[in-house]
């Protein structure tokens, strides 16, 4: 089944606005007043207070990995909102070569609270794997991955650091096992839940199928991901999974569902590189491009320092780009920037259509909900002001 849908979507139109309809492939969008104009299930922060949590996965190098989880809401009782600092990631050697006054170390705050006890009489919890893009950590995602476990998911998020801020800085990008690495890092978290003491003492459910899900070179580690009998869905952000050297081994090809999400002028991987792989894959999947965004139009980066001129200039500013290898500072700025200047709509209007389509997907590839709720009759209206084209094909 083949369903294209050329959505546009406010969360502050009136109630008495023109509403956009479904149609068909071959049919064009109308305009009709007797759409509902409620909010779809998951725009909306679900019931769940976010704690995040940082553990270390064991290894050759130990990794770090971030956890977004259901907090217990009496936890959070004098507890402030976590606050994440872009400086943070960059390598101590180049930080102190750096400089930034303190007031052009944009922070960002979170609706996540650090290192609070779980909520584990409402667990335990299903899991959804994330990994970040090139150059990228966890923490770029707080809204989204916050947003996923506000829903009542935990969100494990390892450090790709082989392909993280650092290797960027350094120009040594290493191939590795990204499917060890993203079942490894549930597997550490897993382990968490198991121990009697902790933020996640019992908030993970022990076994069951997950959900894998990247942005980006993440989009390589959740598609390799995909074809282990653990995993029921994956999502991939502003990428195809598929961009790999071509000595790499390839994955085998994934049959679960998979859920596309990507930006119609992203020029770090355009809309016909992902394409390609929507449409070699057989099992049921959902194409959603939004109009006029970016390749980080799914993230936070856009949003660190703006008034400040974005993050890119706060490093160019700070001298940080006359810091990096020949070549690199080209390519940093590329990737910082893509989705972030005025050409691009602002990742916030993105944000609304995000939310309820991770989520719905999440939950229908697990079955908590019956049938999917991806294109339910709110969808229509108040989803935000991006305007999105959603396909889907196999989708029932």
């Amino acid at each position: 089944m083949s369903l294209r849908l050329a959505i546009a979507c406010s969360a502050l139109v009136l109630a008495s606005a023109a509403l956009t309809s479904c149609g068909s492939s071959t049919s064009k969008t109308a305009a009709t007043s007797t759409a509902p104009t409620y909010a779809p299930a998951y725009v909306a922060r679900g019931p769940h207070q976010v704690g995040v949590t940082t553990l270390t996965m064991a290894g050759a190098t130990p990794r770090k990995v971030e956890v977004y989880y259901p907090a217990l809401t009496t936890a959070l009782k004098g507890v402030a909102p976590d606050v994440f600092k872009m400086s943070g990631l960059v390598p101590a050697n180049l930080r102190a070569a750096m400089n930034l006054p303190p007031d052009q170390d944009a922070p960002l705050l979170t609706n996540t609270y650090r290192d609070v006890t779980g909520d584990r009489a409402a667990g335990p919890f299903p899991v959804v794997a994330f990994s970040h893009g090139l150059g990228g950590y966890p923490t770029e995602y707080q809204q989204i991955l916050g947003h996923i476990a506000s829903w009542g998911f935990v969100v494990v998020a390892p450090d790709h650091f082989e392909r993280g801020l650092t290797s960027l800085l350094s120009d040594k990008i290493v191939q590795v096992d990204e499917k060890a690495i993203v079942l490894g890092a549930v597997a550490t978290a897993r382990a968490a839940s198991a121990a009697t003491t902790g933020p996640l003492a019992g908030v993970l459910q022990p076994t069951g199928k997950i959900v894998v899900a990247g942005h980006s070179a993440g989009t390589v580690s959740a598609y390799d991901t995909a074809s282990n009998p653990s995993v029921a869905g994956m999502i991939l952000i502003s990428g195809g999974g598929m961009f790999k050297d071509s000595a790499a081994p390839v994955a085998p090809k994934p049959t679960v569902p998979a859920l596309f999400l990507q930006g119609e002028t992203d020029e770090v991987v355009p809309p016909a590189i992902s394409r390609q792989s929507f449409d070699a894959l057989t099992g049921p999947r959902e194409w959603a491009e939004f109009k006029g965004a970016g390749h980080l139009s799914f993230t936070d980066i856009c949003t660190i320092g703006r008034d400040k001129g974005g993050i890119i200039e706060i490093a160019r500013r700070a001298g940080l780009l006359k810091l990096l290898p020949p070549g690199s500072d080209t390519k940093l700025a590329e990737l910082g920037t893509d989705g972030c200047l005025p050409k691009w709509i602002k990742a916030e209007e993105t944000w609304p259509g995000t939310d309820h389509l991770l989520v719905a997907f999440i939950r229908w590839t697990l079955h908590l909900d019956s049938t999917p709720k991806m294109l339910d009759p709110g969808l229509s209206s108040r989803l935000g002001p991006a305007t999105i084209t959603i396909e889907q094909q196999g989708v029932k």
